[in-house]
């Protein structure tokens, strides 16, 4: 990382990777790309396994965004499912009832 504050600046190498199983036996790799958490967007990049996501429906402060790489992820917020392929993205706030399955 740079010693500038107004600059982000994070090499591969440095950032965690999580590797997290969901009860319903899939696995999702979640790696934080941004390491400052003063900032005002946090942004991971996730390795959504077939089958996995998250098991409950989360809220919290703040904004989502997601956008998918390859494959496909179904997306359910606030009751409205949605479908995103390839390409897609989705922005919502994260006060909003949320969770996702691939």
């Amino acid at each position: 990382m740079t010693n500038r504050s107004d600059i982000l600046l994070v090499r591969k190498a440095q950032r965690p990777v999580n590797e997290e199983h969901s009860s319903s036996d899939g696995k999702r790799m979640i790696e934080n790309l941004c390491l400052d958490e003063s900032r005002k967007m946090q942004v991971f990049l996730g390795t959504i396994q077939p089958g996995s996501g998250s098991d409950d429906f989360s809220k919290h402060e703040g904004e989502e965004f997601a956008f998918v790489l390859e494959g496909q992820l179904d997306y359910i917020v606030d009751g409205e499912q949605f479908t995103l392929e390839a390409g897609d993205m989705i922005y919502y706030s994260s006060l909003l009832p949320h969770k996702y399955r691939n």
